[in-house]
């Protein structure tokens, strides 16, 4: 793993990601994740920018980062990569609310990653409900540019991740003159990123660096 960079991540609250039902699920691969005094699992996520589109019919990617804590008192750290569509309108929790906006958000110091580019040619369409009524969308035609922060619930950072997506078309501007506005804001649950599929092969690696771990805020340098 690319240990050159300080990491900074945040920390989950182990009720909405380690219990039994848990999309992580650790122990069928290479770690048994270590309970503190108060019987909570430790794993805390950052998100980085794996890779840049190439050209408008391209997507970016991004990397979720994992880490935890092993019963052996060591710290490992995996990276699962996504396309940004993963964060699209399409994830969205009706019952967290969506709402159009005029202008983007301004996340501030809670912002995890920003500007991901995506265009997904799938031809999918979905329908997302906006302040009580519904918008269909069309993958073919829409690209967004989203930019994703925490959010907290009194002392801990909920189990969703506060999203601005920015639509626009590469085809015609016409296509989305109907809209009242080119932004949306929402939730997406951060579960969505955590497939236990996926870490079946991308075992969590050993992290030979410095950790700080500051409440909600921890920090790796190599």
């Amino acid at each position: 793993m690319n240990q050159i960079n300080q990491i900074n991540l945040i920390k989950l609250s182990g009720i909405y990601f380690c219990d039994n039902n848990s999309r992580i699920n650790s122990e069928r691969g290479r770690i048994k994740m270590k309970e503190d005094e108060d019987g909570e699992k430790f794993i805390a996520i950052a998100l980085e920018k794996s890779k840049k589109a190439t050209n408008w019919e391209d997507s970016d990617r991004f990397n979720l980062i994992v880490l935890t804590k092993a019963s052996d008192q060591e710290y490992y750290l995996t990276r699962i990569e996504h396309y940004p569509d993963i964060l699209s309108p399409r994830y969205v929790d009706n019952d967290g609310g969506v709402f159009w906006r005029e202008e983007s958000i301004n996340f501030g110091d809670k912002e995890l990653i920003n500007d991901l580019y995506s265009l997904n040619d799938s031809r999918d369409k979905y329908t997302v409900t906006i302040n009580e009524k519904p918008y269909s969308f069309c993958e073919k035609y829409i690209c967004y540019t989203i930019s994703a922060s925490y959010e907290l619930w009194g002392n801990e950072v909920s189990p969703f991740l506060r999203v601005c997506c920015q639509l626009s078309s590469c085809y015609s501007a016409s296509r989305l003159s109907h809209l009242p506005t080119k932004f949306l804001e929402y939730r997406v649950n951060i579960n969505h990123l955590l497939q236990t599929s996926i870490f079946q092969y991308r075992p969590f690696e050993i992290w030979h660096g410095k950790v700080i771990v500051d409440e909600l805020k921890v920090k790796l340098i190599p």
